[in-house]
């Protein structure tokens, strides 16, 4: 639906993610919207904080924490894991799914190379 880039904020001096509608994608703009604003309310250690969500130009966009390392996917894949380690993770990744979707957002389905594998 959309697509997430490193940036800077040079008003707090720390990276950002960037989450930016594709262009011509008119009905991801208002579902991203609906997103950033239901995410921005949670508080969750499994969830990803939202700063901003605005517009440039046609443009819509999420501005995110950023959490730096792998993903879930690049997680998985980077070495041998243990089933009690992966387990850990996606419940880990379940609950914050849950507290999003419990806030009225979050996707439909979990896409590893996607989501930061933090716990």
């Amino acid at each position: 639906m959309g697509i997430i880039y490193l940036a800077h904020d040079p008003d707090l001096q720390r990276p950002v993610a960037i989450k930016v509608v594709r262009p011509g994608v008119s009905t991801g703009r208002a579902r991203l919207l609906r997103e950033g604003q239901a995410v921005a309310k949670l508080r969750h250690p499994n969830v990803i904080a939202v700063f901003d969500v605005g517009a440039h130009g046609d443009d819509l966009f999420i501005a995110m924490e950023y959490v730096p390392g792998a993903n879930l996917l690049q997680w998985l894949r980077a070495v041998p894991r243990s089933p009690g380690e992966v387990l850990d993770r996606f419940i880990a990744a379940g609950w914050g799914l849950a507290a999003a979707h419990r806030g009225g957002a979050g996707p439909s389905r979990l896409q590893a190379g996607q989501h930061p594998a933090r716990r």
